[in-house]
């Protein structure tokens, strides 16, 4: 598995030219643990560009419900990169979020290998809310996939994408753990310098 930078910068003659401010933010985590409402709130600012793992999945042609395998995993992370890289060549910065659920958490580490090859500035926030935490949001989002499943399947679901994030892979410092916190807070507390920090020069 390559190794994982939460900042990473790899000189490769298909770099991008960007400005000094652009960069990418990597939101990873539990299926309800605030990654899109995050994503939306960088999106809301100025510069930024709010991209969602799962709408480049609702692009293929499958069955939702079905078990994503490796092979769709491999085509929709190519195609996020890509959506990624025409924003950045907008002059715009992009936060992508996405679900983690497997221990290693194979696409922190290949969207930022991916990344860095073009020269990116990549920094990795995971979220980690706990598991009571994620079940009353998702109550809450009222998404038609959790209201098919039984309360103790959804439980153990995410007891197990939130044991996932104990991974050796997962650097400490990327954790961010929303329980109980308002939206506004986990931004102001873990985001806002990231996404509002402007270049020294302008």
């Amino acid at each position: 598995m390559p190794e994982m930078s939460s900042d990473r910068k790899v000189e490769t003659e298909e770099k991008l030219v960007l400005s000094p401010e652009q960069k990418v933010i990597l939101i990873a985590g539990p299926a309800g643990s605030g990654k899109t409402s995050m994503g939306r709130r960088i999106g809301s600012e100025d510069g930024w560009f709010h991209l969602s793992e799962d709408r480049v999945w609702d692009e293929l042609p499958r069955d939702p419900h079905t078990a994503r395998t490796e092979a769709e995993k491999a085509i929709v992370q190519a195609k996020a990169v890509e959506y990624i890289k025409a924003e950045l060549r907008k002059g715009r910065s992009v936060v992508l979020e996405f679900i983690v659920y497997d221990n290693p958490p194979q696409p922190i580490a290949f969207y930022q290998v991916e990344l860095a090859k073009f020269g990116v500035p990549v920094h990795t926030r995971v979220l980690r809310p706990s598991v009571d935490e994620i079940l009353a949001r998702q109550h809450t989002r009222g998404n038609s996939h959790d209201r098919e499943r039984e309360l103790a399947e959804r439980r153990a679901n995410a007891e197990h994408q939130v044991r996932c994030l104990s991974s050796v892979h997962i650097d400490p410092s990327w954790v961010v753990d929303s329980s109980a916190i308002a939206l506004e807070e986990v931004y102001l507390r873990h985001f806002v310098e990231l996404v509002e920090t402007k270049s020294l020069n302008g």
